[in-house]
């Protein structure tokens, strides 16, 4: 079944003579339209022009014109076009300057998915996420923070993500949910991308965090076995002039923290997300040699001018400082 969205039913608001013009309607308003289907689009006037053309997004190729009523137009959406909500409105002239504008009506175009291409599924413990079916190209799997879960907190989040045109996350906001679980589940989406053929459309995501079943499922995983490790000779006493320490550990030692101004760009286009930065920590507590691992291009220069200011406590081996290298996040996360 095919399907139009109509953005707006109002009639223009150009006036000519004090009065509204031009209408445009869909067929079928309310469903959605496979690549490779055909679209009837009416434009309704009580004038009569010299030529009434139909104007649209560039994907969809719909510049066509008509010089007599009854403007009546079909649309044949191309069979290799992505998903998305693709614009056509229309303009009417009867003569130079003298011209009339149609709100625009909306095409929502989706493929037909595969029955299997990305049912509900079960992510880790507790934890159960439906993208609506839309094929996911990779994804890290969404958390379950321990102590999240074992305060026994849980409920559906509702998250509408937003692929970019390579399929990568480009806009993410946490509609609904526990605001607990919020910054987890945006991180790990993040990280997401999906089927090129997605397209740039707003997505649906729900994410389903459930203690019971994570304690049940906890409960079924088979005990950890501790295997005594072999009596070795002990080591000479050698202090290195680095070690690496994992982010976590590091972060506990982090004394003066200065942080970022979030961009105005990026907080007005809502872009949210993790930078990650690989940097030593000198002897003294100093981040230095500051190299970008990942983050939105807005968000890099605020990131890396609050890191420059940060001061770590000394890491000592044998008593004696030495530098570390490791990995620095710096979050931005607008409100809810």
């Amino acid at each position: 079944m095919l399907r139009l969205i109509l953005v707006c039913a109002a009639l223009v608001p150009t006036l000519l003579h004090g009065q509204l013009k031009l209408q445009i309607e869909g067929r079928d308003a309310g469903s959605q339209v496979r690549p490779g289907a055909t679209v009837a689009v009416v434009v309704n006037t009580q004038n009569t022009y010299t030529a009434v053309s139909l104007v649209g997004a560039p994907q969809l190729n719909v510049m066509q014109t008509l010089e007599a009523p009854p403007y009546r137009f079909s649309v044949q959406v191309p069979a290799e076009i992505v998903a998305g909500l693709y614009p056509i409105s229309a303009i009417a002239c009867q003569g130079p300057g003298d011209c009339d504008y149609a709100d625009p009506i909306v095409i929502d175009v989706e493929p037909v998915w595969p029955p299997d291409a990305s049912r509900p599924f079960k992510d880790t413990p507790g934890v159960s996420v439906d993208v609506g079916r839309v094929p996911l190209a990779n994804r890290s799997p969404i958390p379950y923070p321990r102590e999240i879960f074992a305060k026994g907190i849980g409920g559906t989040a509702l998250v509408e993500v937003t692929p970019g045109w390579d399929g990568k996350v480009a806009g993410i906001q946490y509609l609904s949910g526990p605001e607990e679980l919020r910054k987890d589940v945006i991180k790990a989406m993040l990280t997401w991308r999906f089927d090129r053929r997605a397209g740039e459309k707003p997505r649906r995501v729900r994410i389903t965090f459930d203690p019971v079943a994570a304690s049940r499922q906890k409960a079924t995983e088979p005990a950890s076995q501790i295997v005594p490790a072999a009596a070795q000779p002990p080591a000479p006493r050698i202090t290195p002039q680095r070690i690496r320490v994992p982010p976590a550990e590091q972060a506990t030692k982090l004394n003066s923290k200065v942080d970022p101004v979030y961009p105005p760009l990026a907080r007005a286009a809502h872009i949210q997300g993790v930078v990650r930065f690989g940097a030593v920590i000198s002897k003294d507590g100093h981040v230095q040699n500051i190299v970008l691992m990942s983050g939105h291009p807005l968000l890099v220069p605020a990131a890396e001018d609050a890191v420059k200011q940060w001061q770590y406590s000394q890491t000592l081996v044998n008593n004696t400082p030495v530098e570390v290298a490791t990995q620095i996040e710096v979050e931005f996360f607008l409100p809810k």
